[in-house]
């Protein structure tokens, strides 16, 4: 199971082996950047977005996404957050 652990500003601050493999990227290539890398470029905003809003309590970031791995191709996630 891939884990992320992302910051209040959307950034990552830990990720494990399968959640790198899932996406393609590496640790370092992850570490510190935005969260919103793995969504497709129309959509970055949007998840940072219902990211503010789910550390504020006011939504959630759980269900099925459509993200991109390293390279472009698209595949479906279900994904759970918690604070």
């Amino acid at each position: 199971m891939g884990v992320a652990v992302i910051g209040p500003e959307g950034a990552y601050e830990s990720v494990n082996a399968a959640y790198c493999a899932l996406y393609g990227y590496s640790e370092a290539d992850m570490l510190g950047r935005s969260f919103s890398m793995v969504f497709p470029l129309a959509q970055r905003a949007h998840m940072l977005a219902l990211h503010q809003a789910f550390l504020q309590g006011d939504g959630e970031l759980n269900g099925e996404w459509e993200v991109c791995r390293q390279g472009g191709a698209r595949i479906s996630i279900l994904a759970q957050s918690v604070r």
